[in-house]
């Protein structure tokens, strides 16, 4: 079982979870696509937990994004105690992992596939596993029949059950109207209202108080060519409110790779 840790406060998505759940005695592979921060890899990881019963041979979680082929088809092969370490053509490797796969019911969950990955290689040619991806992308290219999920951000209700899980009822429903329109400034993104959400518990601030720090930002979002505007808002908002010295540490992390951190 190779999935990440269940995400805290997980919040929402029953009914894609169920509608996915149901569909598996139909389809093998599924794509989860949405924009970034829209909960596409906590969707993930929460399916990876709650299916882990039904697939007795394993649950596996790679992030496609920051993994060489050649790396994912060496793991797969080495959970099954098969050694391809001294075959250099990945056609070859992958050919061998289907027939691992083809007698075992497995769990695949290939996690920020963006278009030049050649999922073609991982997909198991087995009526017994089943294969989860998620990508930004709602046409990326999965050469099999499979069903497409698109992830929407949050409903006002999952907003304000996201808070009551953090906070209390008794909070929520005092500041009810203010946590509306701090959802809205970020389009109800799941992530970005996340941040917030914490940027209150950590900070001991009201609502109202964060409220007016970010519609004073002087964040100049219009110039941004970033993917999601709203997600940079929130985590700009909760850089900003740091100190000087924690400003500088958090920049100094991003020096390691992955599209996910940069």
């Amino acid at each position: 079982f190779q999935v990440p840790n269940e995400i805290a406060n997980f919040t929402g998505r029953e009914n894609t979870i169920l509608t996915i759940t149901k569909l598996m005695a139909t389809y093998n592979t599924f794509l989860i696509h949405g924009t970034a921060g829209v909960g596409k890899t906590a969707l993930a990881i929460t399916m990876g937990h709650t299916l882990k019963q039904f697939f007795p041979d394993g649950v596996f979680w790679y992030s496609v994004d920051c993994a060489k082929p050649a790396d994912i088809l060496l793991s797969l092969a080495y959970s099954f105690r098969e050694n391809i370490t001294n075959i250099s053509d990945t056609e070859t490797k992958a050919s061998i992992i289907r027939s691992l796969l083809s007698q075992k019911k497995v769990l695949l969950i290939f996690d920020n596939a963006e278009k030049e990955i050649d999922i073609r290689l991982f997909l198991p040619n087995s009526l017994s596993c089943t294969t989860i991806i998620t990508s930004r992308y709602k046409d990326f290219y999965i050469p099999s029949s499979h069903k497409t999920i698109a992830l929407q951000p949050f409903t006002p209700t999952e907003m304000l059950l996201l808070f009551t899980k953090i906070f209390t009822k008794e909070y929520v429903s005092r500041h009810k109207e203010i946590i509306l329109k701090l959802g809205n400034t970020v389009g109800y993104l799941p992530l970005a209202t996340h941040v917030y959400a914490k940027q209150l518990q950590l900070t001991k601030q009201s609502p109202k108080s964060l409220l007016r720090q970010i519609i004073q930002s002087k964040n100049p979002l219009q110039e941004l060519f970033y993917e999601n505007k709203n997600l940079y808002r929130s985590i700009d908002v909760s850089f900003q409110s740091l100190e000087k010295d924690v400003q500088k540490v958090f920049l100094s992390l991003g020096i390691f790779e992955g599209k996910d951190f940069s």
